[in-house]
């Protein structure tokens, strides 16, 4: 048998796996309701058109929730294409789908939709710079390996050893953010979880962004941007 056929089964098989956990029961009082999702699928990938609809049939979504976007099969998309082909047609199909009055909760992306989004070209600064945070970077983490090595030596519970360990892995996070941000790398994202933030306005691509529709983020979110733009 062919690879493609055989990955062509598979696929089929964990959607059909998908669809079966919905309707186990405990599990339906959590579960999302048909009409909350939308499907995405890429229509340049007949696999994707199809694993998107059997799950759609399955899961008894509406046809009118399927969004058909036009892109690259390759795992990995650049930033702009994926800001105007994929984000830019989900936005507009799913606040259609609010305009009418229904409800959204969960996008489901299938097979055939790139899974990372490439970094954006990294800032124009001078190579000494970034050089400056590398080498604090490296004595910052050369004095907590020395810091942690006392703390294992040591019997008795040192709780100004412990706060030096805590702050000295605080800077050494920011200045990882910090060369992250110089050098484009911490732009790099999953496609799902860019998706996520897809209706929230304009928002950082540096390092690590909270969901603030997620329920624990709600209050923690605001400090965090707060933090990040005091960083950069």
């Amino acid at each position: 048998m062919q690879w493609k056929q055989t990955s062509e089964i598979i696929l089929t098989f964990f959607v059909l796996l998908l669809s079966l956990v919905f309707i186990i029961p405990g599990f339906t009082e959590a579960a999302l309701l048909p009409e909350e999702i939308v499907v995405l699928v890429n229509s340049g990938s007949p696999e994707s058109m199809n694993i998107g609809k059997l799950y759609m049939e399955l899961r008894k979504v509406p046809v009118t929730h399927l969004i058909e976007v036009s892109v690259t099969t390759d795992e990995r998309i650049s930033r702009r294409d994926y800001d105007e082909l994929i984000a830019e047609p989900v936005r507009k199909a799913v606040g259609e789908l609010y305009d009418k009055g229904e409800n959204i909760r969960c996008i489901v992306t299938t097979y055939g939709i790139p899974l990372r989004i490439r970094a954006v070209k990294a800032l124009i600064v001078p190579e000494d710079e970034i050089n400056r945070y590398g080498r604090m970077k490296k004595q910052k983490k050369e004095k907590l390996s020395e810091l942690k090595k006392r703390r294992k030596e040591n019997k008795h519970l040192d709780k100004d050893l412990n706060r030096d360990i805590k702050r000295l892995s605080a800077e050494i996070s920011k200045l990882n953010m910090k060369l992250g941000y110089l050098r484009g790398t911490d732009t790099v994202a999953a496609v799902d979880s860019e998706l996520t933030l897809v209706l929230m306005p304009d928002y950082g691509l540096a390092g690590w962004q909270p969901n603030p529709e997620f329920i624990y983020n709600r209050k923690k979110v605001l400090s965090h941007f707060k933090w990040v733009n005091q960083l950069y």
